[in-house]
């Protein structure tokens, strides 16, 4: 190997500069990958904590709008007959808006719930891909 590099640089030392370089320039890129891994990481977990946090405030609409059927169901129920035509009237429309309410509650925390479940998958493909780029770059 010494006298192919030492052929290598007394008659092409530009092919000799060439393959070193390139190697050199190899590591590099994967060395700035690897980087751009870890950010794409950080940014993750920051879009993570802020679903999360979003979730939660809409867990508590939904616990609240849950509550305010449920009382205005309770007094329908134990009114139904004392009360003017009017009124009930007002307590389904209650409800009925209630019940809306509810179900899209629930279908935006769902949705929330997927989206935090493919974020996961997506974070634990990003850790399979840093161990891959530290193989590379180690090599």
């Amino acid at each position: 190997m010494n006298i192919l590099n030492w052929i290598y640089l007394r008659i092409w030392p530009n092919k000799l500069l060439k393959y070193v370089s390139a190697d050199i320039q190899r590591r590099a890129f994967f060395i700035r990958e690897y980087q751009q891994m870890v950010h794409r990481m950080w940014r993750g977990e920051f879009v993570a904590a802020k679903l999360k946090e979003i979730r939660e405030q809409r867990r508590r609409e939904y616990d609240k709008t849950n509550e305010d059927f449920l009382a205005v169901k309770n007094a329908y129920e134990n009114e139904e007959k004392n009360l003017g035509a009017d009124v009930k009237e007002k307590l389904e429309k209650g409800m009925e808006s209630k019940t809306k309410d509810i179900a899209n509650l629930k279908e935006h925390i769902d949705g929330m719930d997927k989206e935090l479940s493919n974020l996961g998958e997506l974070m634990q493909g990003y850790q399979e891909g840093l161990k891959l780029l530290e193989i590379i770059i180690k090599q």
